[in-house]
């Protein structure tokens, strides 16, 4: 048990950044999961960006192996999701 208020918060957000990783982790072996079966089941979309039915880019596929879509489909994606987590902190600074 830390004896002093700082090294209770430094405890305390150790746990955190562990809770946050371990939950990145998860998120990440659940793509690959997708992936894997993705490619048993249908060979020849693997690699096949999901929106735009373009070849997804060698390069971003050893990056990502399990993307679902090409860079030019995540950029079109990437404004909403910024809008939803401005939103998402607004809500927590109120």
């Amino acid at each position: 048990m830390p004896l002093h208020s700082a090294d209770l918060g430094t405890d305390t957000m150790n746990e955190e950044l562990d809770a946050s990783n371990a939950t990145r982790v998860s998120r990440e072996l659940a793509e690959i999961d997708a992936a894997l079966e993705r490619l048993y089941r249908t060979p020849d979309k693997f690699g096949v960006c999901e929106d735009t039915g373009r070849d997804i880019p060698m390069e971003r596929l050893e990056i990502i192996p399990w993307a679902r879509t090409c860079e030019e489909a995540e950029m079109r994606k990437a404004p909403a999701a910024r809008k939803k987590t401005a939103s998402k902190q607004g809500k927590k600074r109120r």
